[in-house]
């Protein structure tokens, strides 16, 4: 059973569905209109997919948010000198979830038993 009270986390400027890197790529390939989010990791997917289809690519993104279920840290390091901007990510799937103990292997179209894509973004603050 998921608990729906905790680790459920959004952002009104940053698509959180996507890793860092396809953002990067996405915004300097085409800037507008954003890509559409990841349903892989949006939970909100079932509740908004109708009136993402209502609504065109040109307006979606202001209506359709996604929430992700996860982890966020964000730590503050001091190194030599330096400030760094410590960012762990953990965005864990909306497909063949469940608890560790009841949910195991692959499911029958190919989606693995509670799989979290983790990834660690670290900031200079200096450059």
């Amino acid at each position: 059973v998921v608990d729906l009270t905790k680790n459920f986390f959004f952002s009104y400027t940053y698509d959180l569905t996507r890793s860092l890197q396809e953002n990067f790529l996405g915004m300097t390939s085409r800037p507008f209109p954003p890509a559409p989010f990841k349903d892989m990791y949006a939970w909100n997917f079932f509740l908004t997919r109708e009136l993402e289809e209502c609504t065109n690519s040109m307006t979606s993104f202001h209506w359709v948010l996604p929430v992700v279920h996860g982890a966020f840290i964000q730590r503050k390091l001091h190194d030599y000198g330096r400030s760094l901007n410590l960012v762990l990510l953990a965005r864990r799937s909306r497909h063949f979830a469940g608890t560790r103990y009841l949910k195991r292997g692959v499911s029958d179209r190919g989606k693995v038993a509670n799989d979290v894509e983790h990834e660690q973004i670290i900031h200079d603050e200096s450059t």
